[in-house]
C-alpha cells in the first residue's frame, strides 16, 4: 500500500513548490546583499537597493492580486515562479562574468518582486481549492509550520553557503531551488487538470483589472471583521517590524555590547517559537480554549514578551521571551489567516489576502523611521516599552468589537463561505 499524506498528494507537491520557493527568496536575497557589499563597500546602496525591492512587494501587492481571482491560480503561480527562475539565470550569469551594474540588478529585482506579488497572495488563495473544507485549518497550520522551519533555517543554510561556497556557487543553488519550485507547480497542475477550480470558463469573461481591483478593495472595507483585522494587523507590524530589524540588533550591539553571535541565537530562539507555536502550541490552545481566546492569548504575550526582553538583565532569560513572541506571533497570524481564507468567497480570496498583507504591512517603513527617532531621542527602553503596552492595548478593541469576536468564535464548518453569507454586498464585481 502506497503511503499517503494526511492532507493528500496535491498540498503536499504544492506545498513542496512553496517551500522550494521561499529557499529561493531568501538564498537570492543574502548572496545578492553579501555582493552588493562586496562590491560598493556601503551599507547605504546595499540598503537601498533591497528597501526599494521590498517596497515594490509591498506596494504593488494590493494592485496585482485581481490576477489570481481571475485566471487559474496554479498556472499563474507556476508561470510567475518560471519568470522568477528566469530573472535568477540573469542574476547568476552577471554575477559570473563579474558584471556588477546597480542599475540592472536593481531593475532585476524589481522585477522579481513583481512576480512575488503574483505569485504569494495567488499561494495563500489556493489552499482551499487543494484539500477538502474540514481540513482547511489544518493546511494553513502546516503550511505555517513548514514555513517556520526555512524562515529559521533558510537565513543560516544561506549565509554558510555565501561564506564557504561563495556567491556565485549560493546564486546556482537558489535558481535550483526556484527551477524544482517551478517543476513542482507544472507536476500538480498536469496531475488534476480537470479539478482545478478557475478553469477557462473563467478566463473567457473580459479581465477588467480596474474593476476588480477597485472590488477587491471595497470588500475588505465592508467586511468589517476583516477590516478591523487588518488595521489590528498594521499596529502589530508598525510596532514589531522595526522591533527585529532595527531595535534590537541596535539594542544588543550598543547597549548590551554582545557579539553578533547572540543577535543569532536571538533569532534563533524566535524561530524555534515559530516553529513551536504553529507544530504543538497553536492546537493545544485552539482546542482548551477556542480560536478567540487563542488570539486573545497571543496578543498578551506578544506585548508582554517584548516587554520583558528589555527589562530583564538575564541573557538567557532574554532568549526564553524571544521564544515567547515566536509563539505568540503563530497564535495570532495563523487563526487569523484561516478565518479569511476559510470565511471570503473563492472569487475573492487572493484579492482579500493581498490587501489584507498591503494593509498590515503599508506603515513598515514608518515605523522603522519612527523607531530610530524614537531610539536617538526617548532611548531603546522607552521605545519598547511603549511598543509592548501598544500591542497589549489591542486586546481590549478585539473583545468588544462584535464583528471580530463573533467571526473568530466561529467553528470551521461556520466558518466556510461566512462573509459572503453576512455581507453578501460586499462581493459584487
Amino acid at each position: 500500500m502506497i503511503l499517503k499524506p494526511k492532507l493528500g498528494w496535491r498540498f503536499f507537491i504544492f506545498q513542496c513548490g512553496t517551500t522550494a520557493g521561499l529557499l529561493t527568496a531568501h538564498i537570492t536575497r543574502i548572496s545578492v546583499a553579501w555582493w552588493c557589499l562586496e562590491e560598493t563597500e556601503s551599507a547605504a546602496v546595499f540598503s537601498m537597493i533591497i528597501s526599494i525591492s521590498i517596497g515594490f512587494e509591498i506596494y504593488l501587492s494590493p494592485f496585482l492580486s485581481s490576477f489570481g481571482d481571475h485566471f487559474p491560480r496554479l498556472k499563474l503561480i507556476c508561470l510567475s515562479q518560471w519568470a522568477i527562475s528566469s530573472l535568477s539565470v540573469m542574476i547568476l550569469i552577471m554575477n559570473y562574468f563579474d558584471i556588477f551594474n546597480i542599475y540592472m540588478l536593481t531593475v532585476l529585482l524589481i522585477l522579481t518582486s513583481v512576480f512575488v506579488c503574483l505569485r504569494d497572495p495567488t499561494i495563500v488563495g489556493t489552499i482551499p481549492d487543494l484539500v477538502v473544507k474540514k481540513e482547511v485549518s489544518n493546511a494553513i497550520t502546516r503550511r505555517s509550520q513548514i514555513n517556520s522551519i526555512y524562515i529559521f533555517l533558510g537565513p543560516m543554510i544561506a549565509a554558510f553557503m555565501t561564506s564557504y561556497l561563495g556567491i556565485t556557487t549560493t546564486l546556482l543553488t537558489a535558481l535550483f531551488f526556484s527551477i524544482l519550485s517551478s517543476v513542482f507547480y507544472s507536476l500538480l497542475i498536469n496531475l488534476k487538470k480537470n479539478n482545478l477550480l478557475n478553469t477557462q470558463d473563467s478566463i473567457r469573461e473580459e479581465f477588467e483589472w480596474l474593476k476588480k481591483t477597485k472590488s477587491g478593495f471595497i470588500a475588505i472595507i465592508k467586511v468589517k471583521s476583516e477590516l478591523y483585522i487588518s488595521v489590528i494587523a498594521s499596529i502589530v507590524n508598525f510596532n514589531m517590524y522595526p522591533f527585529f530589524s532595527i531595535i534590537i540588533p541596535y539594542w544588543i550591539n550598543q547597549v548590551l555590547e554582545l557579539p553578533v553571535s547572540y543577535l543569532g541565537l536571538f533569532e534563533g530562539a524566535f524561530g524555534l517559537g515559530l516553529i513551536s507555536g504553529s507544530s504543538y502550541f497553536i492546537k493545544i490552545s485552539n482546542e482548551y480554549f477556542g480560536r478567540f481566546y487563542t488570539v486573545i492569548i497571543g496578543f498578551l504575550l506578544l506585548g508582554l514578551s517584548i516587554i520583558f526582553i528589555i527589562t530583564v538583565s538575564y541573557h538567557y532569560l532574554i532568549l526564553f521571551f524571544a521564544f515567547s513572541c515566536g509563539v505568540a506571533f503563530m497564535l495570532i497570524n495563523i487563526n487569523m489567516n484561516t478565518l479569511r481564507v476559510s470565511a471570503t468567497p473563492h472569487t475573492f480570496r487572493v484579492r482579500m489576502s493581498a490587501i489584507a498583507s498591503f494593509l498590515s504591512r503599508a506603515f513598515n517603513p514608518i515605523g522603522v523611521f519612527l523607531s530610530g527617532l524614537g531610539i536617538t531621542y526617548l532611548g531603546v527602553q522607552n521605545v519598547v516599552i511603549t511598543s509592548g503596552v501598544v500591542i497589549i492595548m489591542v486586546v481590549p478593541f478585539i473583545v468588544f468589537s462584535s464583528n471580530v469576536r463573533s467571526a473568530l468564535l466561529l467553528s470551521d464548518q461556520e466558518m466556510d463561505g461566512f462573509y459572503e453569507k453576512k455581507y453578501p454586498a460586499a462581493f459584487k464585481s
